[in-house]
């Protein structure tokens, strides 16, 4: 016998299969609707890309790469039975003792093949035409060519460049109508931003890659307090250094410097990344044209880390901060009221973490910036405004002037210093005359330059028949002569002409 349903149980039960296909239908549309999301204008980056590329450039940079070493003026003959006499023979398996070969046999010699690498860059002055890539691209450069993305090629020069912070600024030589990028500000970007790394890795130029940022303040090199690296998942690989790093709108927010990759050297990337900060760029640059070189701002304290249970004890509403152990005499920070005992608990509203986050943020301030500090002092919460003194560069690095003066450490020669150094009469009429030039500080070991004869304490007065009185005339008297180069030298009074 069949059920009988009531008319409630049917309208019951068709107004729930309505729901269910309804909520079918919503699902559906949200699914087409999502898919079209996907392919709107915000995510299509073609325009912006079009806009931008003329700004990125390939940098071919070519340079010598020295080999040093020892050679022997004559060779061993094993079959030869007369070596079995020689007493730098062994017995055994006439194996050669070559610490036992006389040092007239022994000769020092330097030898260099020219190499090429490549990088990337990106133009930030159209007008100047000025770019900016990654120091480790340029280093050693006997000549510099640039390449813009419609094949055009134009010589370049190094206008600036500074090592720790990993950046070189350019200047292309008779360029015309060139087409720079805008700068955004870095204190902008947050973690979970899209990104796009523009450059030539492997040679494949004008290559594109999409990511995000994964994270803010990288330090990637112990005890280079310059790292302040914005991370990304975008791909970067060999190639890609010295390109730019850019937000959706095509503003600059990073110049693409290093990868982390697997244990080859030469090992592809595994979407880790880092990129100099714009801000660190728009700094570096604006140094280079101010000063010609990093001005780098002095603080003049020293400091340590105050730990979170110190706070406490003196009832202290922070737990992280620096404590100011001394201050030197006559520096910036005296001189604008920093005191021993401060403990500095945040710089520009910005929380001091520890240390190292101060370290950091001192070395990306330059002369005369001002860095506005909040410090406890006396159960009191201060602010203190101080414009930073400069650094004064004491040693040069030879490698860094000319690939033929590596591992010798020069300085701008001071008369006064020296005769503290010295403290004897006799020796200051020798070693202390009254003339401009660069001294000799120090050798490493396989220099060159040591090997043919400089000494420490020589003072170079001449660069190819060119008097030089400080750094700049030195290196500029350099670079007109890659290959050869002839040194007037002062030696106790007497010149001397050294050809390298």
């Amino acid at each position: 016998m069949k059920k009988k349903y009531s008319l409630k149980f049917w309208v019951i039960a068709i107004l729930f299969f309505i729901s269910i296909i309804s909520s079918k239908v919503a699902e559906c549309k949200g699914f087409f609707d999502l898919e079209k999301s996907f392919k709107s204008d915000n995510l299509n980056l073609s325009p912006m890309l079009k806009k931008i590329m003329p700004s990125v450039v390939r940098v071919l940079t070519e340079y010598h790469l020295e080999y040093h070493g020892y050679y022997y003026n004559y060779l061993f003959n094993i079959n030869n039975t007369d070596i079995l006499n020689n007493k730098n023979v062994s017995e055994f398996n006439n194996f050669i003792d070559v610490k036992g070969i006389d040092k007239i046999n022994k000769n020092y010699s330097i030898s260099s093949n020219k190499m090429k690498k490549l990088g990337s860059g990106v133009i930030v002055d159209s007008d100047n035409a000025y770019v900016i890539t990654n120091y480790h691209v340029i280093s050693n450069a006997d000549r510099i060519i640039v390449i813009l993305t419609d094949g055009r090629e134009y010589l370049a020069k190094i206008v600036g460049e500074s090592k720790k912070m990993d950046l070189a600024m350019l200047r292309l030589i008779n360029s015309k109508n060139l087409s720079s990028i805008k700068i955004a500000n870095s204190n902008d970007v947050n973690v979970g931003d899209y990104c796009v790394a523009i450059g030539s890795p492997y040679n494949l130029k004008n290559s594109v890659s999409i990511g995000i940022v994964s994270a803010l303040h990288r330090i990637i090199h112990e005890d280079n307090y310059f790292d302040n690296y914005i991370q990304t998942d975008a791909a970067i690989n060999h190639g890609n250094s010295g390109g730019p790093l850019v937000n959706l709108n095509g503003e600059l927010i990073g110049i693409n410097a290093s990868i982390l990759s697997g244990d080859n050297d030469y090992s592809g990337n595994i979407g880790i990344g880092f990129s100099i900060p714009s801000n660190s760029v728009y700094r570096f640059s604006s140094q280079i044209l101010k000063f010609g070189n990093l001005n780098l701002g002095k603080l003049g304290i020293k400091f340590s880390d105050f730990e979170s249970e110190n706070f406490k004890s003196f009832k202290i509403p922070y737990d992280k901060g620096v404590l100011i152990n001394s201050v030197e005499k006559g520096s910036s920070a005296e001189k604008f009221g920093l005191k021993p005992g401060d403990i500095l608990v945040s710089l520009s509203n910005i929380p001091i973490l520890n240390s190292t986050f101060l370290k950091v943020e001192l070395s990306t301030h330059f002369k005369n910036d001002v860095m506005s500090f909040q410090l406890y002092r006396n159960f009191k919460f201060l602010n203190i405004k101080v414009r930073l003194g400069g650094k004064k560069k004491i040693f040069y690095y030879g490698g860094h002037l000319h690939y033929k003066l590596s591992n010798s450490i020069f300085s701008i020669y001071d008369r006064k210093k020296l005769k503290n150094k010295l403290n004897n009469k006799k020796k200051e009429k020798l070693f202390c005359p009254k003339v401009k030039g660069i001294i000799v500080n120090s050798f490493l070991p396989n220099s060159y330059s040591h090997m043919l004869g400089l000494r420490v304490n020589d003072i170079i007065i001449g660069v190819n028949f060119h008097k030089v009185a400080n750094i700049y005339d030195f290196k500029k008297s350099l670079s007109l002569n890659k290959n050869y180069v002839v040194l007037e030298v002062m030696r106790k009074n007497k010149i001397y002409f050294f050809t390298i």
